[in-house]
């Protein structure tokens, strides 16, 4: 029966050849009979190194050469199975023990049976039992006593063990009734407290700590866990620290009860894990009572002081684990290197200055504790932009010799900065005689970046070469950088490779090799890996692989996944089906609607959704357009039970859902939303919060204010908050240099036409409005002229957002090539967002003047965009809500054809929102190529060349609240056009004239406006 382990034992390599194991051998090969001492000492060295093996090989000699085995050797071979979890081998041992010696004792029973593991095998315990009574033995306290201490967790077992102990005449004692309330409620516990007085057992301090410690903390049973300590105080039982402890966490929703009883009948115990467990309940107001807890005499040492700071810092309470350790000195405790480094992790919370003047303290950290610290500064000073204060600390770790782990974060940090400086770092590393491990390897491959993903495949060849072994995490992030670079061939043979060396890939391996993929040929490829590799296709793969159809406007595609993996038995959520429709431009209604109906039905039925599904609900609804008002109200209600653990990119999702309707519950989801967002804006984003962050939080401000519900105080907190941010990446980036813009072009450009090149219209110390014409690309590169380009060579500006494309590079909105107008630059951080809170709350105007095909009335268009199906973004009930309102100036006719002079104001500031609205009614722009038929795209050929749509009109306001209204004449060809223009019948030429006069480049007058400095706007809600 013991071959396979047998086997196992003598062909194992891992096992150390310690004396006994070698003792163990040489007497098996001499086939000699041992003594029992002999026995016993082999046997119980194979007990304390966990060599089940080769106790089990050396019973197995013993029984083969005859020799009498006794119980004590049964009991150390089976307590050597039991360090090493192997129960079935101890109760195979059992099984034959009792086959060989019918009269087994109490002994090997009791062993066998504390060697069980509770959670999984009380069960294995109780059938021993019945087995020691078929065998006509009857099992003794002690015996009782460990199972009911396995049967921890069945207290039905338990208590049904304790009652059959009971009524049969074992006696019993106080284990017996401390192991049985282990295992049961605080209801139970308490009953059988009361019962031993009846049976005459006297209960001690550890079975009134295993009663105080069943109480659940709730608001109900504070009174008993106070009952109990009166019956202890009555029976003059001596309290120690654990019960203390758990009396504290007893009563903890009564915090300040447990407060003053430790006062009062605690003192001289060291109770910081009672408090460390009223600090975890977080009980509003209890902060002081339990830092009061830890003046107590006999609290004031270091450790009670750091499991205090560690559970302040689970908690985010970072300021009150730094005046704890402040107390800490003030009462001459020294801190030790850990309570050190939890110091030092606080103030980096704050501030990295602080944290860097706490880890230059005078202090004897050892390098594990000095190393945390340092990654933890590190990080910080990445979140914080502080590149300087990360290199200066890197250079400081180098001297103080840390460990890997500093180095890592190191890395990490550094990759922000540039993926050179990552890889140098870890070139660095050698030459500072520190190991990289595969953590470091992963962190600089995660910094390659598309930009360097052909330094990725020779990082992963150097783990080879340094017999570093790859793991998922290393090949995913490889995987992913080489398909950002559309390296898809190397991304498919770093996923080969992990085959090869049997690295065990998972889902998320394949998703990283096809995640950026804008090829749907690839993302199926990869479907079709994980089939072969047998993985799970899983929800989050189909989700990918529609993603790269989208991107590949291959939507029927993407709906053929869809419904090949419902064939596929792969159950995709309800959620995550809506989002696939959403995603792939679904049109059949009855689709939608059934989708919808069961998401519906799921809601009211209590389906287990978490804040991720929620979010994505509210996104997917206005994308499919499908509205329903006691939809919104029922996902409303769960919303709101959830959204307590929302980020700011969760709470823009549910905004813009809620914004895309006009209904009552939407309107009291974005008040909600505003609410959440201004919670959080108190306690504060962080010290340099990411640029998506700002851009949430600009959208959620926009998607409010479209509705008419953005509240001041909303407002308020957003606008002070953004400017912060601003202010840090200009204090961390540099001020912008450059002379002030020049009225004229350079001499090098003078005997070219002026209208060609862009002008600047007014310049402020920290903006600009700039004149673009047409043909002209704000920024991206697309075509040959750039307006960000010239700004930098022709005005030698030197600004860092300039060459930022997560702020736009500087400018507030762009218009499209074909379009001339009016841009609004900032030259830095701290007036982007400024302006970017104006334009966000509609206070930043912007006024068009278009020339549309056909008679137009004027009106107010909302119809929502959707701008998914790109290069063009199409209007009508589903995606994003947008807003344009249209005045009809003049209705005439240019060369035979009809037209509308209109006056134009965008309040939402969609993809091509005025090309796509005015298609939608019947009107498109005359010579707009992407949005009206390709005979009259040819047609307006004679009338203009360009897209006659140009942006006349600016009105913004100034750091100092001063309101500033800039305006431009129309282009020389825009112009021209209204000069052709011949009105209806009945109005005659010079009405007409004076209808668009104001338009004209020789009539346009003063283009700039000033006014005095304006008070915030007054709250609309």
């Amino acid at each position: 029966m013991w071959a396979s382990a047998t086997l196992g034992a003598r062909d194992a390599t891992t096992i150390p050849l310690t004396t006994s194991t070698a003792t163990l051998r040489k007497l098996s090969s001499q086939r000699a009979c041992p003594n029992l001492v002999k026995t016993h000492s082999v046997l119980s060295a194979c007990k304390k190194k966990g060599l089940w093996n080769s106790a089990l090989v050396k019973l197995q000699h013993l029984l083969e050469v005859g020799c009498m085995v006794d119980d004590i050797s049964y009991g150390m071979t089976m307590k050597a199975c039991s360090i090493a979890a192997q129960w079935a081998t101890a109760l195979q041992l059992l099984y034959s023990l009792n086959s060989r010696k019918p009269g087994s004792s109490n002994i090997i029973f009791t062993t066998c049976i504390s060697s069980l593991d509770g959670s999984t095998f009380w069960n294995a315990a109780l059938h021993l039992v019945s087995l020691m009574r078929h065998c006509g033995m009857v099992a003794d306290i002690v015996c009782s006593n460990v199972v009911l201490s396995v049967c921890q967790t069945s207290w039905k077992m338990a208590c049904r063990l304790m009652r059959c102990m009971f009524n049969s005449a074992t006696r019993l004692d106080v284990y017996s009734y401390t192991s049985t309330m282990s295992s049961c409620s605080w209801q139970r516990s308490f009953r059988l407290l009361g019962r031993m007085g009846l049976s005459g057992v006297r209960p001690d301090v550890v079975c009134y700590s295993s009663a105080l410690a069943s109480f659940e903390s709730t608001d109900s049973d504070w009174q008993h866990a106070g009952s109990a300590l009166s019956m202890m105080f009555l029976h003059r039982v001596a309290i120690n620290e654990v019960c203390g402890n758990a009396a504290i966490k007893a009563l903890g929703p009564q915090w300040r009860v447990a407060l003053e009883m430790s006062a009062s009948t605690f003192t001289g115990l060291k109770l910081a894990k009672g408090v460390a467990s009223l600090i975890s309940e977080r009980h509003d107001g209890m902060w002081a009572g339990c830092l009061a807890l830890l003046e107590m005499h006999g609290n004031r040492d270091i450790f009670s002081i750091g499991s205090a700071m560690m559970e302040l810092q689970m908690q985010q309470e970072w300021h009150l684990a730094l005046d704890l350790l402040q107390q800490a000195f003030f009462r001459s405790v020294q801190a030790d290197s850990y309570v050190h480094s939890l110091a030092v992790v606080a103030a980096s919370t704050r501030t990295w200055e602080l944290g860097v003047a706490l880890a230059k303290s005078e202090c004897s950290v050892t390098v594990a504790d000095a190393s945390r610290s340092f990654s933890t500064l590190l990080a910080a000073c990445g979140e914080q932009l502080a590149w300087q204060a990360a290199l200066t600390l890197m250079a400081d770790a180098k001297r103080r010799r840390l460990n890997e782990i500093a180095f890592c974060a190191g890395i990490s940090v550094l990759a922000r900065v540039s993926w050179s400086c990552a890889l140098q770092l870890l070139l660095e590393m050698e030459e500072e005689s520190v190991g990289a491990d595969a953590a470091c390897f992963n962190a600089a491959i995660s910094a390659c970046g598309p930009s360097a993903s052909h330094l990725v495949l020779h990082l992963l060849d150097d783990m080879d070469a340094k017999r570093l072994r790859r793991d998922v995490i290393g090949c995913s992030a490889a995987m992913s950088s080489l398909s950002q670079a559309s390296l898809w061939e190397q991304s498919l043979g770093v996923l080969n490779s992990m085959a090869l060396t049997k690295i065990e890939s998972n889902s998320i391996a394949f998703n990283a090799c096809s995640s950026e993929h804008h090829h749907w040929q690839r993302a199926v490829l990869g479907l079709k890996n994980m089939e072969e590799a047998r993985l799970p296709v899983t929800d989050v793969s189909i989700s990918t692989a529609i993603a790269a159809c989208e991107r590949s406007m291959e939507h029927d595609i993407g709906l053929a996944l869809l419904w090949h993996s419902e064939d596929a038995g792969i159950s995709l959520p309800i959620v995550t089906f809506l989002g696939a429709l959403s995603r792939i431009v679904v049109e059949d209604a009855e689709v939608i609607h059934a989708a919808v109906r069961e998401a519906a039905s799921g809601l009211s039925g209590g389906l287990e959704v978490t804040y991720l599904c929620l979010w994505r609900l509210w996104r997917s609804m206005a994308l499919l357009g499908a509205f329903s008002e006691h939809f919104q109200e029922k996902l409303l209600e769960h919303t709101l039970q959830e959204m307590h653990g929302y980020g700011t990119a969760d709470l823009l999702e549910v905004a813009w859902g809620a914004a895309a309707f006009v209904s009552q519950p939407g309107h009291q989801m974005l008040w909600e939303v505003q609410r959440q967002l201004w919670q959080q804006l108190r306690t504060g984003p962080g010290l340099s919060p990411e640029p998506r962050w700002m851009q949430d939080v600009l959208g959620i401000l926009r998607a409010s204010s479209l509705r008419h519900v953005l509240s001041m105080r909303t407002l308020t907190a957003a606008s002070d908050a953004l400017r912060c941010a601003g202010r840090q990446r200009d204090r961390a980036r540099g001020p912008c240099t450059g002379r002030m813009a020049m009225s004229e072009l350079p001499r090098t450009e003078r005997g070219k036409e002026p209208a060609m090149y862009p002008t600047v219209e007014l310049e402020l110390e920290d903006r600009l409005v700039v004149s673009k014409p047409v043909d002209w690309e704000v920024y991206d590169g697309s075509t040959e002229h750039q307006l960000s380009d010239f700004l930098k060579e022709a005005f030698a500006y030197n600004a860092p957002i300039l060459s930022d494309p997560a702020f736009g590079c500087g400018f507030l909105h762009r218009l499209d090539v074909p379009s001339s107008g009016l841009l609004l630059l900032a030259k830095g951080y701290e007036a982007f967002l400024h302006l970017s809170v104006q334009l966000s709350s509609n206070r930043l105007l912007r006024d068009y003047i278009g020339l549309a095909h056909g008679w137009q009335r004027s009106r107010d268009i909302q119809a929502q965009l959707y701008w998914r199906t790109a290069p063009t973004t199409r209007a009508g009930g589903r995606g994003k809500p947008s807003w344009t309102k249209v005045k009809c100036v003049e209705h005439g006719f240019v060369l035979h054809i009809s037209v509308s002079v209109l006056a134009i104001e965008i309040i939402t500031g969609r993809q091509h929102q005025i090309r796509s609205h005015s298609a939608h009614i019947g009107h498109p722009l005359l010579r707009d190529g992407k949005y009206s038929s390709t005979a009259t795209y040819t047609s307006d050929l004679v009338i203009s060349r360009h897209n006659c749509l140009h942006r006349h009109r600016l009105v913004f306001y100034d750091i100092a609240g001063r309101r500033h209204s800039v305006t431009s004449p129309l282009n020389s060809e825009l112009a021209s056009i209204l000069e052709q223009l011949v009105g209806k019948a009945s109005r005659g030429i010079t009405e007409l004239a004076a209808s668009v006069r104001p338009f004209l480049p020789q009539q346009c007058g003063e283009k700039l406006t000033c006014d005095r400095p304006t008070d915030r706007p007054t709250d609309r809600c």
